[in-house]
């Protein structure tokens, strides 16, 4: 039997992956949708935050996704770092992202489940 610092946790790995891909799909419809409100001038000012949120987004779903393989070989650390992505992508990302940080927060959580059991 493997030590209890080995443990793996496959369903905690999966949920992560499919919140890994929702995040950068959103990070990417974040990035359209400031690039479009640009180009047809529905707001009055260059939408900075909007291309940064859209960026960080990208960014936390690809570190979802990281963690989430991370989870596969360890539960500890990749549930943990699953945990923080959800929390700090919600922080600093917000809006559309909540499904994202739900499903990849979820994945943690059963992946920790799964290590103390």
């Amino acid at each position: 039997m493997a030590s209890k610092g080995s443990r793996r946790s496959p369903s905690g790995s999966r949920i992560g992956y499919l919140g890994g891909v929702i995040g950068v799909i959103l990070g990417i419809l974040y990035l359209l949708f400031a690039s479009v409100s640009t180009l047809v001038h529905l707001f009055h000012y260059i939408p900075v935050g909007s291309f940064i949120s859209g960026i960080l987004g990208i960014v936390f779903g690809l570190f979802s996704i990281i963690s989430a393989g991370t989870a596969r070989r360890d539960a500890a650390i990749g549930g943990v770092l699953l945990i923080v992505s959800a929390v700090l992508g919600f922080y600093f990302v917000g809006g559309l992202y909540v499904i994202s940080s739900i499903i990849v927060l979820i994945a943690g959580l059963i992946a920790l489940v799964e290590y103390i059991r």
